[in-house]
């Protein structure tokens, strides 16, 4: 498969398209393939990324820093460490050992990694082959689950995850928890749409064709969402939403930076991962981190004295989407002196 088909389908990639005969920097041009796959809040895909050598550079894309949901770039950094676990899956599968250096220089604080690879033996158990083969089959739900429990051996799967250093995993299926979180997430809602900023930022995602939404849909949907305040009607989705999943989760780390965050959304990527694996659906609920006051209140939900909740997400199963949602070509991705590499 050539590149023109992957820019025009980004999810149609093969393993054995894999140039074995190119060049270091051709290998590496394809893994990052499979690293634009991953997650990102409001499907924003904030990175960016330079080859040289052996050597592949993360960086953060800030014209897709949502400023107003994401002040802190909490989010953004997440999203990124989704991107980095997949470029260390596709890298483990085709055969590349590799060292990752986090926010390596504090003169450039758009660098938000650096991954060496060479040739060599896989690193991690962690980081199966088949979960590999689930990148470009995951998707992210919005609908309801349908409330069928999960097998105790799949959510044993998952608390074998590994967490990266630093970063907590908890589930729960109580019934209490959940009451709580979903008062947490009412209020949240509230708050949120109450910001006319917020409402604009949201609109411009979706009239931008953020979530590939058809044109006419995400035409009114945005008007909708910049005159009206639609906190009431997001609250009761959200309330349906969370009470049909089984399980609750949250991320959670002794540390708020940078550094935690790209972590965080290692960690995250791999649960994607394992619920894409067993048939199951996953999706953040970033709003009760994204409100200060609300994510306090989680945080004394923890099991674990002064964690700081990173992202908390519901987890079930639910019928699949009809089409993943669009991505950027690799290309516009690739700082200049890269972008050649794709071009014929």
């Amino acid at each position: 498969m050539d590149n023109d088909v992957l820019d025009r389908n980004p999810w149609r990639i093969e393993e054995q398209d894999f140039p074995e005969d190119g060049s270091i920097e051709e290998k590496i041009a394809f893994l990052l393939h499979y690293a634009i796959l991953a997650p990102s809040t409001r499907n924003t895909q904030p990175w960016k990324f330079k080859i040289d050598g052996e050597t592949v550079s993360l960086f953060a894309d800030e014209n897709r820093w949502l400023k107003v949901s994401d002040a802190n770039q909490h989010d953004l950094y997440i999203s990124l460490g989704c991107a980095l676990e997949n470029l260390l899956f596709a890298a483990e599968n085709f055969g590349f050992a590799h060292r990752v250096e986090y926010c390596p220089s504090p003169l450039n604080l758009d660098l938000a990694a650096t991954v060496h690879l060479h040739p060599g033996e896989k690193t991690s158990f962690y980081r199966s082959q088949d979960l590999f083969a689930m990148i470009p089959e995951r998707h992210t739900s919005h609908k309801a689950y349908d409330g069928e429990p999960i097998p105790k051996a799949v959510l044993e799967h998952f608390q074998r995850c590994r967490p990266e250093e630093g970063v907590y995993l908890h589930v729960t299926g109580d019934a209490d928890v959940k009451r709580k979180v979903d008062d947490l997430t009412t209020h949240a809602d509230a708050i949120e749409f109450a910001l006319p900023a917020f409402r604009d930022e949201l609109a411009h995602s979706i009239g931008s064709g953020s979530f590939g939404t058809p044109w006419l849909f995400a035409v009114i949907e945005q008007l909708a969402i910049s005159y009206l305040n639609m906190g009431t009607s997001t609250a009761r989705k959200d309330h349906e939403l969370l009470m049909s999943s089984p399980i609750l989760g949250v991320l959670s780390a002794h540390d708020d930076d940078f550094k935690t965050w790209l972590k965080v959304g290692q960690t995250l990527e791999r649960l994607y991962l394992i619920a894409t694996a067993h048939g199951l659906c996953l999706q953040p609920i970033s709003q009760l981190i994204q409100v200060p006051q609300i994510r306090a209140d989680l945080a004394a939900l923890l099991p674990i004295d002064g964690l700081k909740p990173q992202l908390p997400f519901r987890l079930g199963y639910a019928e699949k989407q009809a089409r993943h949602t669009p991505r950027r070509p690799l290309e516009e991705l690739l700082v200049q002196n890269s972008s050649p590499l794709l071009r014929k």
